[in-house]
Order: C-alpha cells, then structure tokens, then sequence
C-alpha cells in the first residue's frame, strides 16, 4: 500500500515542463497477519520529478527519490535510492 503527494510547480518559459516534489508512504504486510504489529513495514521517501506537461505526444518523466524504513518489521529498507525514467506517448486513437 502506499501514499504520495506534491505541488505541481511550472518550471521554464512557456509552461511545457512541471516539477512535482513531495513525500511518499509505502507499506508491505503479510496476508497472514495482516497488518499485524511485527509483520507490516513502512518506508517514506523525498521524492522529486520532472516532467512535460503536453496533452499530445510522446511524454518524459525523471524521478529521483531517497528515502529509507521507518518501522524496520517485514523487509523494510534501512535506505533507499530511487530513480525513475518514463518515456510514454499521451496520444488518443
């Protein structure tokens, strides 16, 4: 499971790019035990993104992102490094 969110903030001339920066939650529990005490983890993270805002068209997003566990119970991370690239085309047919 897990959370995010963030201010959308133009960036450049002509309002073509958007930088998105916020916190992000995720967590992970056994089926077994469900969202039991010891067996549920949680993980923030400070991310931040780049990306075009156009309606048509082949898109980029850049996301890098650390974070780390803050409960250290079933397989949360001490720390994490995340870096994403995403190239996806927002053209309807």
């Amino acid at each position: 499971f897990g959370v995010a969110g963030g201010p959308k903030l133009p960036v450049g001339g002509g309002g073509k790019m958007v930088v998105v920066v916020g916190p992000e939650l995720y967590g992970e529990t056994a089926f077994r035990s469900f969202l039991g005490r010891t067996a549920t983890g949680l993980e923030g993270l400070l991310t931040g993104r780049l990306e075009e805002t156009g309606d048509h068209g082949p898109q980029r997003r850049i996301k890098l992102g650390v974070g780390g566990g803050l409960n250290p119970h079933f397989g949360a991370p001490e720390w994490r490094f995340v870096l994403g690239v995403e190239v996806f085309d927002r053209t309807f047919r």
